[in-house]
């Protein structure tokens, strides 16, 4: 079950590569487009002025500022598209984490287990031999109060 989410978050982390570009794709066209159309009321009164030197250095501005909005939101939107993948890689190997120690807990179990009857079996073998010692401590002990 575990495995088949780790499955799951692997396959969401490269589905995020898709909509990563999609995201930054967008981050400068659509910027660019709102601001440079005849909807803005800054693009619009810089337009409406008379050609000249200061039509000229508005319209500079105005570019710059348009372009550092949009490199701006570009930025924005790379970290908010690494924050959100890193998110992803984190949940991703935490759960393979969690899964190895789960495994590494069962197989201490196991070993843990198997010291405790190899421990006991070797009792055991001790038992099985102490007690034939001590039969035939016995016999020979009957044996000298016999002869004597």
């Amino acid at each position: 079950m575990e495995e088949g989410a780790n499955r799951a978050g692997l396959k969401r982390l490269k589905s995020a590569k898709t909509r990563i570009r999609r995201t930054i794709k967008g981050s400068v066209r659509t910027p660019l487009a709102r601001r440079m159309s005849l909807d803005d009321t800054e693009c619009l009164r810089i337009l409406k002025m008379d050609s000249g030197t200061e039509k000229k250095d508005a319209m500079k501005k105005f570019t710059q500022k348009v372009i550092d909005e949009a490199l701006k939101n570009t930025a924005d939107q790379v970290k908010f598209s690494l924050e959100e993948q890193l998110e992803d890689i984190e949940d991703y190997l935490t759960g393979i984490q969690e899964e190895q120690q789960k495994g590494l807990k069962a197989l201490k179990e196991q070993y843990d287990a198997m010291v405790a009857k190899g421990d006991q079996e070797a009792t055991d073998r001790e038992k099985e031999c102490l007690e034939p010692m001590i039969v035939l401590e016995e016999i020979r002990l009957a044996e000298a109060l016999l002869q004597a």
